[in-house]
């Protein structure tokens, strides 16, 4: 069994963009502030003020992103896909045989913000996803891989698939 975070929100890429402008603004006030005799009183009540201001929409933000991910999860099973609510309750449940083709990500990669850095602050977010065409009609799951473990999981779910013949198409 896969279990992660769903991701519902999309603002969930453009909060990461903002924690990672914090991310690096943040040592430059507290560089400056370690310096503070060499600066006027006033400038050195305007930086404090800065830095505090960045603390506070850094903690805003870290919310914001936990808010976006913490309501359901997705499991990933040989037999099924399941959406869960944080208590467990199914609120959503597909089973493997019900789709007629699903589209995976050749490759899946760790949700680290910090690593990717430059391809996210030009808008080339790493998106995690998993789409399938049933009955229904289209459905897509974005979804946050915390952990190698995680994708070690994956990757033995996608071997359970193949060997269930299951028409996969890689993007």
């Amino acid at each position: 069994m896969f279990k992660v975070k769903l991701i519902e929100s999309n603002t969930y890429y453009s909060q990461r963009v903002i924690y990672l402008i914090l991310l690096f603004i943040q040592p430059l006030f507290a560089g400056l502030l370690v310096n503070y005799s060499i600066f006027p009183l006033w400038f050195f009540v305007l930086l404090l003020g800065s830095f505090m201001a960045t603390v506070w929409a850094s903690k805003n933000n870290q919310k914001k992103i936990a808010e976006s991910t913490e309501k359901h999860y997705l499991e990933l099973k040989s037999d099924s896909i399941v959406v869960k609510s944080r208590k467990g309750l199914i609120k959503e449940k597909y089973d493997i045989q019900d789709i007629d083709k699903l589209s995976l990500k050749k490759e899946y990669d760790l949700d680290n913000a910090e690593s990717n850095w430059i391809q996210e602050l030009k808008g080339n977010h790493l998106q995690n996803f998993l789409e399938f065409v049933n009955a229904a009609g289209n459905k897509r799951f974005n979804f946050v891989i915390e952990s190698h473990y995680q994708l070690k999981q994956l990757q033995k779910i996608k071997n359970s698939w193949k060997n269930q013949d299951l028409i996969i198409e890689y993007i």
